[in-house]
């Protein structure tokens, strides 16, 4: 194998090697992101659609929009009503489930299919958003992951169903999904881009170092077949250099 072959064959790999080393890395970062802004999503779209849900409580819903709550003495909404109400609130955009868990944690109402009902989700930390702590974290539902983002309902006395908190969840595939959504396509431009630095570098490399090695090689043969007064054009510091010195020399 050439010279030229082997620096642009040892250039190609250098170049991947980076791509997979820094494909990883933006995935990791990505990802990150990615969930982290899907988490502060859902606590921003809860705290605003609490207010639909607390309404659709009461047996009938206040006119007043201003209202957020019915009093103690306005009757409830059935609960078959109520899921009714539910139902059309939902799905809301960027939320996989509505889910309505009682004080334990104890699901009492699912939007996508029931399958959660009498399951226990527990959300372990918070975040602020807009001047109130937002529970948040990240649960399993029939082997699928979710984040998710709860709020305080009026309690389980107050709601049709028993429940006492909300919680909106995403599943995790879809997040992910969109993260490589997002890197992909630039990675993809970052790799041809490196690749193609990597073989002009490796190009230029080969040429330098090519060169005059063709040059020493040919003015060897002329020296073999009796011709003593044959220089070549090397110089300089560098081994190649030395070389040409020592050639000229002999």
């Amino acid at each position: 194998m050439s010279l030229r072959n082997r620096l642009l064959l040892a250039a190609g790999g250098i170049a991947l090697l980076s791509l997979l080393l820094s494909g990883a890395l933006s995935w990791i970062l990505v990802r990150t992101l990615e969930f982290d802004n899907a988490h502060e999503s859902l606590d921003r779209l809860i705290v605003v659609q609490r207010r639909s849900v607390v309404r659709a409580e009461c047996y009938n819903i206040p006119t007043n929009l201003g209202v957020l709550t019915c009093t103690p003495a306005t009757k409830l909404a059935a609960p078959d009503v109520f899921v009714e109400r539910l139902r059309a609130l939902t799905p809301t955009d960027g939320v996989d489930r509505l889910l309505l868990v009682d004080s334990r944690g104890v699901v009492a109402y699912d939007s996508h299919s029931g399958d959660a009902n009498g399951k226990t989700i527990r959300l372990g930390s918070s975040r602020r958003v807009d001047g109130q702590d937002v529970p948040e974290g990240a649960f399993q539902l029939a082997g699928v992951e979710y984040i998710g983002a709860s709020a305080t309902l009026l309690g389980e006395r107050r709601d049709p169903l028993g429940a006492s908190h909300m919680i909106f969840a995403r599943s995790s595939a879809a997040i992910e999904k969109e993260a490589a959504n997002q890197l992909l396509p630039r990675l993809f431009l970052a790799g041809f881009a490196a690749l193609l630095l990597a073989l002009i570098v490796a190009l230029l490399l080969s040429r330098a170092f090519a060169q005059p090695l063709s040059e020493l090689a040919a003015a060897a043969e002329d020296l073999a077949a009796g011709n003593y007064s044959r220089r070549v054009r090397i110089g300089g510091r560098d081994e190649i250099g030395v070389v040409g010195v020592s050639f000229n020399r002999m």
